[in-house]
Parts: structure tokens; C-alpha cells; sequence
């Protein structure tokens, strides 16, 4: 996981938690990511994925293949596998 993406998690768990003590609640939601508050549909990452394809005029890709793509671009670069 790069450095920036760790920051941007690291951001969105502190909104997470001023959320929480602003709703008085003071209790974290058991899911970083929620869609309004509420518990994501299960395929609505993958739809969202697909859209952001379609309009960049790329060709579908699975979400799991970026994963690997990713990896072979840090390995390429250097990066230690471990």
C-alpha cells in the first residue's frame, strides 16, 4: 500500500471519528467505508469501477487485476516484494 493511500485512510478514519463525537453517539460505525451511513449495496464499488472505465474510455478491467497491475509496476520500479 503506497504512502498516500495509507495518508488518504488515515484521513477519512479521523472524519470517521469527528463524525461520531458530532452525533453524539461518540461510537466509531464498525465500516470505514459506508454509503450515507448505511452499509454499501454489494456490487456498488464495482459499478462505480465500471463506470470510471466507460467514461475514461477504457476497456473493463477487473477491480482484483488492478491489484496485480499494481504490483507489477512496484516491482518493476524496485520495490522490495516483501
Amino acid at each position: 500500500m503506497s504512502d498516500q493511500l495509507t495518508d488518504v485512510l488515515k484521513g477519512l478514519m479521523t472524519t470517521r471519528k469527528k463524525e461520531a463525537l458530532r452525533s453524539g453517539t461518540g461510537e466509531l460505525p464498525d465500516l470505514l467505508f459506508t454509503q450515507g451511513g448505511d452499509v454499501m449495496e454489494q456490487n456498488f464499488v464495482r459499478k462505480i469501477h465500471n463506470r470510471i472505465l466507460r467514461k475514461a474510455g477504457i476497456r473493463k478491467i477487473r477491480i482484483h487485476d488492478l491489484r496485480h497491475t499494481y504490483a507489477s509496476l512496484l516491482l518493476s520500479k524496485g520495490e522490495s516484494p516483501v
